[in-house]
């Protein structure tokens, strides 16, 4: 899916196993695209915005009008990020698509019948955003406390933690045996219910998942990697052969104490 929203709706209404899309998200309309000082071509399913006068930003603004007084978040979708500046009514957003600014951001929440004016500006490179894409959304809260209310009666419990190990208890209902994660899945990832290890597997092309029977469970999830396993056999043998060097040079002094004993 080209738009986190999008993905979201859909991950959402599998995990409740729902057959209607469950429209947690949905697009809010834009009434105006304004472009200032801005050059307009296309490259490969991409709108391109250069700057017309060289060393002036060039600056998209788009208008919309609140629909509700729902949070309004966006998106731009580009296979060629460059980072902009955002500003909302002239309040800056911070930049957009640097570093880890290239995610679903939030604009803000309006009364309704609230103008609201988001521009972007190009500073320093050219722009690029897909054609053909919805850029701000709207998010139906009630819509997603019904969808989270659902599905924490199979939540995970966590009791104790580290930075690598989760501990705790399940309770799973009969239709939510498939336990979805917020962990990105990684092979080095060891889950056990009730102190057997179960098999995982990759969800949604992202996060880790598994299968749990219904019923009370204990579940410990563990993070333990090739390489921390080859550390510690490596780190075991370096122990080992210290030891026998220890003792090899603990038996030497011996026996050469002894020597010198029976030599007086």
């Amino acid at each position: 899916y080209t738009s986190p929203s999008e993905r979201l709706n859909y991950m959402i209404t599998a995990m409740l196993g729902e057959e209607k899309l469950q429209s947690v998200f949905r697009k809010a309309k834009t009434d105006d695209i304004e472009y200032r000082n801005c050059d307009i071509s296309m490259v490969v399913g991409h709108k391109k915005y250069t700057p017309e006068k060289e060393g002036t930003a060039a600056t998209i603004v788009f208008t919309l009008t609140a629909e509700s007084s729902e949070m309004i978040y966006c998106y731009f979708p580009s296979d060629y990020p460059r980072e902009v500046s955002m500003r909302c009514n002239g309040e800056a957003l911070g930049t957009f698509f640097g570093n880890e600014t290239f995610a679903f951001k939030q604009i803000g929440s309006f009364e309704p019948g609230t103008e609201i004016s988001v521009s972007v500006a190009l500073e320093k490179e050219d722009l690029y955003l897909a054609t053909n894409e919805p850029f701000f959304y709207y998010l139906d809260e009630e819509k997603f406390t019904a969808a989270m209310e659902e599905l924490s009666l199979s939540q995970f419990v966590i009791e104790e933690y580290t930075e690598d190990t989760f501990t705790g208890t399940i309770h799973v209902a009969e239709d939510q045996q498939l336990i979805c994660t917020s962990i990105p899945y990684d092979e080095g990832w060891i889950v056990t219910v009730d102190g057997a290890e179960v098999e995982t597997k990759e969800l949604m092309e992202s996060v880790m998942g598994f299968y749990v029977t219904p019923g009370e469970h204990t579940l410990d999830i563990r993070y333990r990697p090739d390489c921390v396993k080859y550390g510690l056999i490596l780190c075991g043998i370096g122990l080992t052969a210290f030891a026998g060097i220890w003792i090899g040079e603990a038996a030497y002094r011996h026996h050469k104490n002894r020597k010198k004993e029976e030599t007086v």
